[in-house]
């Protein structure tokens, strides 16, 4: 009897993408776009060169995933943090909790700030789509929430200023990975540290955005 053609699972078709990408993110990072081959990922993630063309069509289209990759980017999901009936605190802390949630798997990310730092060095062009598509998008998300509690019809430099502020705290969680994990190293340690950090995050955005609205109530009141 002639057993049945043996074909990979999903699982297994699942592990093996999983298994270049990290490869790529390593090596992309390391090396840069131009000087890593697509031979060489698939030597490192030990799978066929036509595997990166199953999966990915080609080395632009392997570092494009892989610049964007979902679970290693910061991106809060469907911008949920802006959902109307938050309050501004719980917001907020969302917004750090789904931020963070990238730090969660370890080296892989300190390769995805190397890869960043790496294009604004050697740009591709990728850039500038990320900008475009999705910094953008976030940023906008941010600022509706805050003028949302500020009562602002539109984000004039103030808020704007602002929202800077808010993402940039967090986004200093990631590019001050080294200089954190030296100094304060218990800070970001495990996932609860993560999560605390999120819940402080939080207070301290909320704090910034009352003490504009202060700051803006005064100016009304002198107007007045």
């Amino acid at each position: 009897m002639t057993s049945p053609p043996q074909t990979a699972s999903r699982t297994d078709g699942a592990e093996a993408r999983q298994k270049i990408l990290l490869c790529a993110l390593k090596l992309f990072a390391e090396k840069g776009y131009a000087k890593t081959s697509v031979r060489q990922i698939a030597q490192a993630a030990q799978v066929n060169v036509s595997a990166i063309s199953y999966y990915f069509t080609d080395k632009a289209g392997l570092y494009r995933t892989v610049f964007s990759w979902p679970s290693l980017v910061a991106r809060p999901c469907e911008y949920g943090f802006t959902a109307p009936e938050l309050p501004l605190e719980a917001a907020l802390q969302q917004f750090y909790m789904e931020f963070f949630q990238p730090l969660k798997m370890g080296e892989a990310v300190q390769d995805v700030m190397k890869l960043r730092y790496r294009e604004m060095l050697e740009p591709t062009g990728i850039w500038e789509e990320e900008i475009e598509n999705e910094i953008k998008p976030h940023h906008a998300a941010m600022t509706e929430l805050i003028c949302r509690h500020l009562d602002a019809r539109e984000a004039d430099d103030a808020i704007q200023s602002l929202v800077l502020a808010c993402i940039g705290i967090a986004v200093h969680l990631y590019m001050g990975q080294k200089i954190i994990r030296t100094m304060t190293p218990q800070l970001v340690k495990d996932h609860a540290a993560l999560d605390r950090m999120a819940e402080r995050y939080g207070r301290y955005a909320r704090a910034m955005v009352l003490d504009e609205k202060i700051r803006r109530t005064g100016i009304q009141e002198t107007s007045a």
